[in-house]
């Protein structure tokens, strides 16, 4: 992989945000509840149809809303 790209999803319990290089691509207001105890699959469904077809370096989860102005690359 010679080109890599940063992504980022944040819902502060309202709004939605999408994230690509640091740039906010797309938001919306969403309802959602909490989700309960369950599965996580990254790269692929959990039926294990569709996979990504790339690399992945890191993959991180808050268990808060991180602002905006928090979001970036390190």
């Amino acid at each position: 992989a010679d080109v890599w790209h940063w992504a980022a999803l944040s819902y502060d319990g309202r709004t939605q945000r999408h994230f690509v290089d640091a740039t906010e691509e797309l938001s919306g207001e969403v309802i959602f509840a909490p989700l309960g105890a369950g599965h996580m699959s990254v790269g692929t469904r959990l039926t294990l149809e569709d996979w990504y077809k790339g690399c992945a370096s890191e993959l991180r989860i808050h268990h808060r809303s991180v602002p905006a102005e928090e979001l970036g690359r390190e």
